[in-house]
């Protein structure tokens, strides 16, 4: 197996321990122990490292390795907090001022379409990328922040939603949470059409509280399964 393919399985399988609460916070790792469990050269193992590190899943410390970061259950509810209030903004105005004919029907589409697949009874059963899906729920809201033309509240979203990424991702899981949030999302969008900012507000303020809910519920079960459980190594890898 390529070096680069093995710095990517072992960044992949680091990745769900931490997303999933397998590893806590400031759990220590480090190359020779990576390369020990998965029998490999330090190579991928600092490749793998350096991978988690650029998407803020973990901390370098120098010459001891890195933790991992984990937020707390409190601080992620304060983000979605700030990102309610943020969007709640963002859809008052396209609700109050409208939106490009364009841009709502973009967005609009590209949900209607898979909720349509989702409700074809002859359409081949959907599966559902989690990760997929924390990347188009992104894009949706911070479609709506592109339309309502407020760069820096364009910035200051994203900063949230960098933050929240890998969170999310305990968010769409089945296609019954997928199909509800296609469901909030296009109810979003017809208030923001037919300008009815209170409506549009109060669809938006559901779907957050949707998506946050379903994280917490995730993160919940994950602290507790991992509460007492030793990391095991899922599988080993040799080249």
């Amino acid at each position: 197996m390529a070096k680069s393919n093995l710095s990517t399985t072992i960044y992949e399988t680091l990745k769900q321990r931490i997303i999933f609460r397998e590893y806590p916070a400031d759990h220590h790792l480090t190359e020779d122990a990576i390369s020990q469990e998965f029998n490999v050269s330090r190579i991928p193992a600092r490749e793998a490292l350096r991978m988690l590190q650029e998407k803020n899943l973990v901390r370098k410390i120098p010459h001891r390795g890195c933790t991992v970061i984990q937020p707390d259950l409190d601080e992620i509810k304060e983000i979605y907090a700030v990102r309610q209030t943020l969007e709640l903004y963002v859809v008052e105005q396209l609700a109050r001022h409208g939106m490009a004919d364009d841009s709502w029907r973009a967005i609009h589409d590209q949900w209607q379409e898979i909720e349509d697949r989702l409700r074809d009874p002859d359409a081949a059963a959907t599966e559902v990328n989690s990760e997929d899906m924390a990347e188009l729920d992104r894009d949706f809201h911070e479609g709506l922040a592109r339309a309502a033309g407020n760069q820096f509240l364009c910035d200051m979203l994203r900063t949230v939603d960098e933050r929240l990424h890998f969170i999310r991702v305990m968010d769409i899981t089945s296609t019954e949470r997928l199909l509800e949030t296609c469901k909030q999302h296009l109810t979003i969008l017809r208030h923001i059409r037919n300008n009815d900012v209170e409506a549009a507000k109060e669809a938006l303020r559901k779907n957050v509280e949707y998506g946050h809910g379903n994280v917490q519920s995730a993160l919940q079960a994950a602290l507790k399964k991992h509460a007492s459980k030793p990391v095991m190594p899922s599988f080993t890898l040799k080249w």
